[in-house]
């Protein structure tokens, strides 16, 4: 069994045992003095294990902080998600809709083109029948269609 340095740190300290903490750094306090050839005194005991319990507290208040952090930021990414989903689907949208006009576009094109040919078609007609028309007086005032035209009962008209 291997020691993992990281998996250490990250656990928090709320895990570990209150007793064997304040023992282990007990016990680093005196070999520290052992080697440094300072006594260490029972009030310096006091002292270092009030440090070690104030220092034990912060801790866990900073887990818990650690620990609303982490939820605030999955929320946060939760949301994200969401929204990044909107956005993709709001781009997949705006893609069908700008394909829409481009079809819509081309077909309006499209029946624009054909009525102006409708419309040059009419012209034509109109210009074909008023040509007629005009035909059918110069050959009206120049023979006896005018007087079989005036008549009610064309039928008696000389």
């Amino acid at each position: 069994m291997s020691f993992n340095l990281h998996s250490f740190v990250s656990q928090p300290i709320a895990s570990c045992r209150p007793g064997l903490l304040r023992f282990l750094f007990i016990g680093l306090f005196m070999i520290i003095g052992l080697f440094s050839g300072v006594v260490i005194s029972d009030e310096t005991l006091e002292d270092y294990e009030s440090q070690i319990q104030a220092t034990s507290q912060a801790l866990e208040k900073l887990d818990k902080e650690i620990a609303e952090s982490q939820a605030l930021k999955k929320k946060l990414q939760n949301a994200f998600s969401n929204i990044s989903e909107k956005v993709g689907e709001r781009k997949q949208r705006l893609k069908s809709l700008d394909k829409d006009i481009h079809a819509y576009n081309k077909q309006l094109g499209r029946l624009e083109s054909e009525l102006a040919a409708e419309r040059a078609k009419t012209q034509a007609r109109r210009e074909a029948l008023a040509s007629s028309i005009r035909k059918m007086q110069r050959i009206a005032t120049t023979s006896g269609l005018k007087v079989v035209l005036q008549n009610d009962n064309p039928a008696v008209a000389d």
